[in-house]
């Protein structure tokens, strides 16, 4: 996926892959993981979910600007994880502080070590995704170069309403007069 600026799809993809993470991480650690209140997740998701939205769709847009596989990069996948290990911490230190535990009380919590494991995970997935939608984008757009020549140089050809119609209607569009029927 070829992106103007990484931190674009990085921004709109961390928060889906926290809460992701986090939740992988306290279902592995079973059903006891953690005295934390986690009722406000419901409200997260809705919030995230959007954003979900946006990066993919931010893929698409960004790998359809590329007009070779060469020319495709992945999301950088380090600063995608750094993010969601920074804000998965951030996360839990409110969590636990919030219970009134301290810091040591969230370190010793095995949800949160499986939560910081399936960041990594949950990054891996969302930067696969996220290349799988820079690809597309990149053969809507070479699909669309080849239906309609005039696109090649980007956007989409003037002639492209004209020709369509005579096109799909078995006419072939002449340099002179009305198009001639083929029969």
């Amino acid at each position: 996926m070829r992106l103007k600026s990484p931190r674009v799809a990085v921004v709109l993809a961390a928060p889906t892959g926290v809460l992701a993470g986090h939740a992988l991480g306290y279902t592995a650690a079973g059903p006891h993981a953690g005295a934390v209140d986690h009722s406000y997740l419901g409200t997260a998701a809705a919030v995230v979910g959007p954003l979900a939205v946006a990066a993919v769709l931010w893929a698409v847009a960004t790998g359809g600007r590329s007009r070779s596989r060469s020319g495709l990069r992945p999301l950088p996948l380090g600063p995608l994880l750094a993010a969601q290990w920074a804000l998965f911490a951030g996360q839990e230190m409110v969590e636990h502080a919030l219970a009134g535990h301290g810091p040591a009380d969230a370190l010793a919590s095995p949800a949160v070590w499986l939560g910081l494991g399936a960041q990594a995970v949950v990054a891996l997935g969302l930067a696969v995704l996220l290349k799988a939608a820079g690809l597309a984008g990149a053969r809507l757009v070479a699909w669309h170069s080849r239906v309609d020549p005039g696109a090649a140089a980007g956007g989409w050809s003037r002639t492209t309403a004209r020709r369509a119609p005579s096109v799909a209607a078995g006419l072939r569009p002449t340099s002179r007069g009305p198009p001639r029927v083929l029969a």
